[in-house]
């Protein structure tokens, strides 16, 4: 999302700048400094759009160079989970897809955790640990397995006819729920399973059976926004392609 805010900074300047032509130096200071930085609290700072103020300078004891606080309004880039926006793909290998929207890095992956594909656990029945799974000859409604002794670690579990209960945040992937299948909603798939990683293509790319849809290097894609990692002088996005609308845009 962008946004129109104020901001401040502080431009050090060096004496062999003093003169009439200071107060230029300090705005062109300014564009350079602070345009296409980042920091984790406001986002990307895109353009500067307006100078409001010049303070007073300070001048530093024992170094002759001179502070000036600088008061402004940028345009920033500040993005959020859920957002649904367009990014561009730079890379695309057998782990997923990696993109920029403007001067922000994005990563969709390919890989579903708890998913026997890409060699992980399924989930229990139930919703457990993979080593309690429910055996034969237990009442899943009470939590018992074949010899009578507890198997899941959600004791007893709640009748088909109440609303339903989510997996602990250790559990991934699909659950077998009392009333039947239940996709957990802490791992979500992040490429459309119909697609394909096709690394012999030249470039390679991901695309579907009967290669209706391909995305490769360069192509423009649509995403959503699903997680972000916000440091100090940078933000790093997760992405998705799960959801209506989204995918190549042709």
């Amino acid at each position: 999302m962008f946004y129109h805010i104020s901001l401040e900074h502080e431009i050090l300047l060096h004496p062999r700048y003093f003169g009439p032509n200071l107060l230029n130096t300090v705005k062109q200071k300014l564009f350079t400094e602070v345009e296409g930085t980042c920091t984790g609290k406001y986002g990307f700072v895109i353009a500067v759009t307006t100078i409001d103020n010049v303070g007073a300078g300070v001048i530093q004891p024992g170094r002759g160079f001179v502070l000036y606080p600088v008061r402004y309004k940028a345009i920033v880039f500040r993005p959020f989970k859920g957002e649904v926006v367009d990014a561009v793909v730079t890379q695309v290998n057998k782990v997923g897809l990696f993109t920029e929207i403007g001067p922000m890095s994005c990563f969709i992956s390919r890989h579903v955790r708890g998913d026997p594909k890409n060699g992980a656990q399924k989930c229990p029945k139930g919703g457990g640990d993979p080593k309690n799974v429910l055996k034969g000859g237990g009442d899943p409604k009470n939590g018992t397995g074949g010899e009578g002794t507890p198997k899941s670690p959600l004791g007893a579990l709640p009748d088909p006819s109440t609303p339903p209960h989510f997996p602990p945040k250790s559990l991934w992937g699909p659950q077998i729920l009392p009333w039947g299948p239940q996709i957990c909603p802490l791992s979500p798939q992040s490429i459309p399973s119909e697609m394909e990683f096709d690394p012999n293509s030249n470039p390679p790319c991901y695309k579907t059976v009967d290669e209706d849809i391909v995305i490769q290097q360069d192509d423009e894609i649509r995403l959503k926004i699903v997680g972000t990692r916000v440091d100090k002088n940078d933000i790093f996005a997760i992405g998705s392609l799960m959801d209506d609308y989204l995918g190549l845009v042709s």
